[in-house]
Order: structure tokens, then C-alpha cells, then sequence
């Protein structure tokens, strides 16, 4: 009981120590994070799977200077492969290559080991961010972002390197070309060179290597072999003058102080008409979540698009969803969930003019722990495309989730466990997760 007590008395302070969101400015944070508006800027949404692998590896062998690759997950398949085997053949052409993978996965990672050392080999500089071995409580920041970026372009948004992503899952990039590139040149290689990124573990095991090699050599083969031009007629490419890059610093602690998250909430709050939410993970930070009650109290119009129950995901995050559904319903937000086809992409439309395209889940581990980025473009065009592709999806195979039935009614238990969870989580965020 004693403990208990300890934990309700730190939530309550932890608390009343946030910042008051409704303080926030409008205006971009500078402080660590490149927000820098661009002009003359090219975008292009990629919403067709084929069109936007397409577009990727175009992109790479278009390149004649420096690549950087960014992304959460890789796999070795059909998808990895071709990623890979693009940047090795860029690498052969004397383009410099750069590759930050997370270090989450200790086990996919040794077995990828053979693979890191022979891409270093052929020419490919790899970078693990936050290795689990740094640190023994570092688990929890990870690298969240996935981008693609060239010296004149780039692409950016929510598809990780894996067939899934290209294949079954609903998901929204974009193909910029422009001076906002620059912005995520510099933020690449502030996250590449910061202490939370480490070269990878070396392997020993010449004919593990020696074989990984060969694969690569010929995948890059295949890579140049099977490569065609994007089909423009599936894309939707829109000049723009206003696009700015945003990705979070690499130290936590100066993430969670002026990040992605704070970029978020201005958007909310600059809201007067609409707000359109897809996103896979819709558990609100408290701070996102009070952003939102703003927005209705202004007489903001919101609808948000997920998933109802995810096949990926554990039964305690959709036990969760199934209360914050019911929260986001009751505060007058439209809800739609999907049946079908899993959602992943995560976008933002604001009153028909602007839009976000990134990483950032609207959960607590984007809001506080991972490293997240995207871009914000202040188009009515592209506005109003994207909210005619979201809009066909909701058509074809979303519900409302008003049609749900409402969960049990929480009893005094239950809430009183609540407190001690959310309590526990900001003590972690608040005070554990800034020592690490």
C-alpha cells in the first residue's frame, strides 16, 4: 500500500509539473529540429504501393552523389532485397551511402550481422541506432523514422523496408523535390553523427560474410536488371511553395522538449474548420488529447480513420483503443475503423490547406520516446487529394465506430489502477527516461 501511495502522490505532481499546451505557439519550434519553410518544392503522394516502390528505386539509381537511408524495419525479402541491392550498386558507382538501422531487434540483428559487415565492405556506411546493448533500460527509444533522401529529392512518410509494407498494409508516403531536402539532409546527419547512433557489432565469420556478400553483389545485379520507371499516371504530383521537414533530435530529452510532438499540437491548434486524422495508433498523449478538446471547443470538426482490431497487435492495445474510441466519440469526434486492410499510414489535413505526412503515431511512445519525422505542406491541392484518397477508403472498407458497442463502464478499481499506470508512465518519461 505504501508503494501505491508513492505512485499516486508522484503522478499528481508529475502532472501539475506539464506545461501548459494551451502556451504553445503556432509557429514551428526551432530548438533542435530543422522546420525551416522551402520553396519551390515538388510533391508527389504515394499512395499506390507499386508506384511507390517504383519511385524509391528510381530514386536511388537516379542519385549521382549521396544517399541516406533511414528505416525502423528491414527484412531480406523480395522488398529488402531490391532496397539493398540499390544501395550497394549506388555504392559500386562511387555514390556515398549512408544506412541507419534501429537496434531494437537483438535477435534479427545478429542474425543480419553478416549482412551489416558486408555492406560495410562493398561500401555502404551502417549506423545502428540505440543498440540495447548501450544501455540496459534504452529499449524504449527507437528509431521510429523512415525516409529515403537524396541530394535533390527525397521520400518520406510511413512504409518501412518489408513486403508488408508494400504489399498488404495502407500506407501514405510522399516524393519531394526541392529545397526542403536540405532540411532533412542536415537532420540525417545531426541523428548519423549524435552518441545515440553506434557502428554495428563485427562479425567474425569470414564465410558468413563472404556469403552475404555474394548475395548482395547479386542482388544489386537483379536491382539494375529489373528496374522500370515509376507509372506517373498513379500519382498525383502537386508544385507547392510552403514544405517544411521536421525530424525529432536524436537526445531524447531534447525530443520530448521541442520535437515532432510539440510540431503536432500546433497544427491542432491552428485548426479552425477541419482536422482529418489516419493513423494506425490512436492513444493519445494527455497533451495531444487536451490539443483535441481545443479543437472542439473551437467548433473544429474531427474524424479519425484506424484500425478497429489489429491482427499485429496485442490484445492490450486493442483493449485500450476499445476506451480511447469511446473517449474521442463522447468528446464528438467521428470515428472510423477499419474491417479489412490494416491501416499504417499516419497523416494529418488541416482545414483543407495543410498536411502532415510522417511517422508520428498518436501514442505516448511517439509523443515521448521514439524519433519521429515527416513533412508539413501548406497546399489546398494536395489537401483536397488526399482527402479524396482517405475518403474512398472510409467508403470501401471502414465502418463508424458509433455502430460498436460500448465497452463495460470502468469500475472504481479499475480506474484507481489507471491512475497507478499512467502515474508510472510519466515517472518513466519524466523522470527515468532523461538519465538514459
Amino acid at each position: 500500500m505504501p508503494i501505491v501511495i508513492f505512485y499516486l502522490l508522484l503522478s499528481i505532481s508529475l502532472v501539475l509539473g506539464q506545461p501548459d499546451p494551451s502556451t504553445l505557439s503556432d509557429q514551428p519550434t526551432p530548438a533542435g529540429t530543422p522546420a525551416i519553410a522551402a520553396r519551390s518544392n515538388n510533391v508527389e503522394l504515394l499512395v499506390q504501393r507499386r508506384l511507390a516502390h517504383q519511385t524509391r528505386l528510381a530514386l536511388i539509381a537516379r542519385e549521382t552523389r549521396e544517399l541516406r537511408y533511414n528505416t525502423y524495419i528491414i527484412g531480406l525479402d523480395e522488398t529488402g532485397r531490391s532496397t539493398l541491392g540499390g544501395l550497394v550498386d549506388a555504392a559500386q558507382r562511387g555514390v556515398k551511402v549512408k544506412l541507419i538501422l534501429d537496434g531494437i531487434n537483438l535477435e534479427k540483428l545478429a542474425r543480419f550481422r553478416h549482412t551489416l559487415q558486408a555492406l560495410i565492405d562493398l561500401g555502404v556506411d551502417v549506423r545502428i541506432y540505440n543498440p540495447v546493448y548501450r544501455h540496459p533500460m534504452s529499449i524504449n527509444n527507437r528509431n521510429h523514422m523512415k525516409s529515403l533522401i537524396g541530394t535533390q529529392e527525397m521520400v518520406v512518410g510511413g512504409r518501412n523496408t518489408n513486403n508488408h509494407y508494400f504489399s498488404e498494409y495502407i500506407d501514405v508516403e510522399a516524393h519531394v523535390r526541392g529545397q526542403s531536402v536540405q532540411d532533412a539532409v542536415r537532420h540525417y546527419d545531426e541523428v548519423f553523427n549524435s552518441a545515440q547512433v553506434r557502428l554495428p557489432m563485427r562479425s567474425n565469420n569470414a564465410e558468413e560474410v563472404a556469403r552475404a556478400r555474394q548475395n548482395l553483389v547479386a542482388w544489386s545485379r537483379e536491382f539494375k536488371a529489373n528496374l522500370s520507371p515509376p507509372n506517373r499516371a498513379l500519382g498525383s504530383t502537386t508544385a507547392v511553395e510552403d514544405v517544411r521537414y521536421v525530424g525529432d533530435p536524436a537526445d531524447p530529452v531534447a525530443k520530448r522538449a521541442a520535437g515532432m510532438n510539440r510540431e503536432i499540437i500546433a497544427m491542432i491548434d491552428r485548426a479552425q474548420e477541419s482536422l482529418e486524422f489516419m493513423n494506425p495508433y490512436v492513444l493519445m498523449s494527455p497533451e495531444i488529447e487536451d490539443a483535441v478538446r481545443r479543437a472542439r471547443a473551437r467548433g473544429v470538426r474531427i474524424s479519425v480513420a484506424t484500425n478497429y482490431h489489429s491482427p499485429v497487435d496485442p490484445g492490450i492495445v486493442r483493449r485500450a483503443w476499445e476506451i480511447k474510441r469511446q473517449d474521442l466519440i463522447n468528446m464528438g469526434v467521428e470515428v472510423f475503423e477499419s474491417t479489412q486492410n490494416y491501416v499504417h499510414a499516419k497523416t494529418i489535413i488541416r482545414d483543407g490547406r495543410e498536411v502532415y505526412i510522417g511517422s508520428f503515431n498518436l501514442d505516448m511512445r511517439s509523443f515521448n520516446l521514439n524519433l519521429e519525422n515527416g513533412i508539413f505542406v501548406r497546399s489546398q491541392s494536395l489537401a483536397s487529394n488526399l482527402a479524396r484518397h482517405q475518403q474512398r477508403l472510409r467508403q470501401t472498407f471502414m465502418v463508424s465506430a458509433a455502430t460498436r458497442p460500448t465497452p463495460p463502464t470502468r469500475t472504481t478499481l479499475q480506474r484507481g489502477g489507471d491512475c497507478i499506470r499512467n502515474g508510472m508512465n510519466r515517472l518513466i518519461t519524466n523522470l527515468v527516461y532523461p538519465l538514459l
